[in-house]
């Protein structure tokens, strides 16, 4: 069986997490099967852990087991082997039942942060202790943020009547790009990367409200935005940032 390299943990309605699975897969053609797409409850219903810390970092092995019965595939993750992953869950899955529960959050919420915390740069979006798919920052804090950044900021709280902000930016490894619009200049994008890189975050949206005639400015951002708003150039963005190979260039034959 191929080793995992590439894992994309995220929630059971992340529509735009499978997207970005396909689209990685299609980059990786034949080395497909190394990238593994991990909904979160898998983590805490059907896995094993064995977790070592270690003076030269933290060791992990995850057995995994995927469907059940006939059809059950059953995934060896190595964090020694691992070379990128994208953590889209917003914390640990517990039944709502369980015995204990507020407990057994608190125990899975500290395990997870451990193993991500421990593939250090390997991890895209930082885990916090608060938030394991990046900083759980209020819109204030975003906003305050955003303006050391060098964005024009809305007010906060928002004034009334203020339209609705929208999806107008994507962070996405080491690129940005304008969605849902007309494009935005070079001061905002780089801006949107500064503040990516402030909030450790591989892959970030940034939403505007409308503020006069054509112009904008910043009002929240979102560490779980769709990645497919900035369309394939960000899934490959992303994957340069999981140290994915590039794509198959098609060969050309001679006439």
């Amino acid at each position: 069986m191929a080793p995992i390299r590439w894992l994309l943990v995220h929630e059971l309605h992340d529509s735009g997490a499978r997207w970005l699975a396909a689209q990685w897969c299609q980059r990786l053609g034949p080395h497909a099967a190394e990238l593994l797409l991990l909904p979160a409850p898998a983590l805490a219903l059907c896995s094993r852990w064995q977790v070592r810390v270690q003076s030269g970092g933290t060791h992990s092995r995850l057995q995994v087991t995927l469907g059940d019965g006939a059809t059950a595939r059953h995934h060896d993750i190595d964090s020694a082997q691992l070379l990128g992953v994208l953590h889209r869950s917003c914390g640990p899955w517990v039944a709502a039942a369980a015995a204990d529960h507020d407990y057994v959050v608190q125990e899975r919420h500290a395990l997870l942060l451990t193993w991500l915390h421990g593939l250090g740069a390997r991890c895209l979006n930082a885990p916090r202790a608060d938030a394991l798919d990046g900083p759980a920052w209020s819109a204030a804090q975003w906003r305050w943020e955003a303006q050391r950044c060098g964005m024009p900021v809305a007010p906060w709280p928002d004034p009334a009547g203020t339209p609705p902000p929208l999806l107008r930016m994507l962070v996405a490894g080491q690129r940005s790009f304008a969605v849902n619009g007309p494009a935005l200049d070079g001061a905002w994008h780089q801006a949107a990367r500064r503040l990516a890189a402030t909030a450790g975050c591989g892959l970030l949206g940034l939403y505007l409200a409308p503020w006069g005639a054509g112009t904008w400015r910043f009002a929240q951002a979102s560490v779980q935005a769709d990645p497919r708003a900035g369309g394939s150039a960000a899934a490959d963005a992303l994957a340069d940032a999981m140290a994915m190979p590039p794509a198959r260039q098609p060969v050309e034959v001679a006439a």
